[in-house]
């Protein structure tokens, strides 16, 4: 009981700090704008990212291999060939299955004419595009009645990019209001495998195993979503749409617990993980690694203007993310460890 409503209160928490996060950059606009402010933000999310890294090869991959062990023991899971590990093989899995769930995705954004920057190899080369706005009418030498793609490099201030591309943002921020579903799905694109991060912290057994991913999956949201609403507001989106896709974006990761919630009650009468459980472990494992590799390393650690400074510099906050749940694990673990024989010489003496 006491496991699931640290649950309850993980979910909660994550919903309700993801919402003020990200509403932060619209009530300190000009504070947020700060190079400093968005080069902490950046440091955050490479830590977050080592986090997680962290939270998969130390956490959820030894689980689920334990869990797999046990279960195969018990005959609940398929036999598989000695020489391959199934756990390792569900874990790839649930990597490659994200992988073409997050490609999929973009295809239909780009069918659909809308795509985000946050996809690393969809960057422009030359400028750090930030955020794709739809239906811009362009005023040089296009037809005014033509649809088109800009894009708002993020080293420009709201006063430089009034100034330079005015006729482009504010038909945008006219023409935003009516255009919420493109933007709902980019919002979706950039959180859906969030879903498994919630879903690998609904289904742990223990209280500390919740707080160690709870620590990880909210440091990550919380960079995230002030980054996402930063970059929507350099964009010259409405406050309000700002708003709504904020709260839709804060809703992945507590769904993501609620089925883990859920899915922990249906097998809670067993000794060990349900195979339906272990597998999605399995899976939210594999995302973890996509989002560190895709979404973390691979966009952050160097930088588009060519300079590896940046990104050796952002590889030590990677580093620094993955030593720290190191640390934690090893502290937790002897607490375990300690709570463990604490329990054992109770039941003994009352025998």
């Amino acid at each position: 009981m006491e496991t699931i409503l640290s649950k309850v209160l993980a979910l909660l928490g994550i919903l309700i700090f993801s919402i003020l996060f990200g509403i932060v950059p619209i009530f300190m606009s000009r504070c947020v704008r700060s190079p400093k402010v968005q080069w902490l933000n950046n440091a955050v999310i490479c830590f977050s990212g080592g986090t997680l890294l962290g939270i998969s090869f130390l956490h959820l991959m030894p689980e689920t291999r334990e869990s797999v062990h046990a279960l195969r023991l018990q005959g609940k899971m398929t036999s598989f060939p000695a020489s391959v590990s199934l756990a390792d093989t569900i874990i790839v899995a649930g990597f490659f299955a994200i992988y073409v769930m997050d490609e999929l995705i973009h295809a239909l954004l780009e069918w659909a004419g809308v795509d985000h920057s946050h996809k690393p190899h969809g960057r422009n080369p030359q400028a750090d595009s930030i955020i794709y706005i739809e239906k811009i009418n362009k005023p040089h030498g296009r037809d005014p009645q033509a649809d088109s793609i800009t894009y708002i490099p993020r080293q420009l201030t709201k006063d430089q990019t009034t100034s330079t591309d005015n006729a482009a943002v504010e038909p945008a921020q006219r023409e935003f209001h009516n255009i919420h579903i493109p933007g709902i799905l980019t919002i979706l694109a950039l959180s859906f495998h969030d879903i498994f991060e919630g879903l690998a912290l609904g289904i742990q057994e223990h209280n500390m195993d919740v707080y160690f991913l709870f620590l990880s999956v909210a440091t990550h949201k919380f960079a995230i979503a002030f980054s996402v609403s930063l970059d929507f507001l350099l964009s010259g989106v409405d406050p309000k749409v700002i708003v709504l896709y904020t709260v839709i974006f804060s809703l992945v990761n507590p769904g993501g617990i609620g089925i883990g919630i859920a899915l922990s009650l249906l097998s809670r009468e067993d000794t060990i993980h349900s195979p339906m459980t272990v597998t999605m472990q399995g899976i939210a494992s594999g995302s973890l690694i996509y989002v560190t590799c895709f979404e973390v390393l691979q966009r952050h650690t160097t930088e588009e203007n060519g300079s590896h400074v940046s990104g050796i510099r952002n590889t030590v906050f990677v580093i620094s993310g993955f030593i720290f749940m190191l640390g934690m694990k090893i502290v937790m673990g002897a607490h375990n460890h300690h709570f463990e024989e604490e329990m054992h010489g109770n039941s003994t003496a009352s025998w």
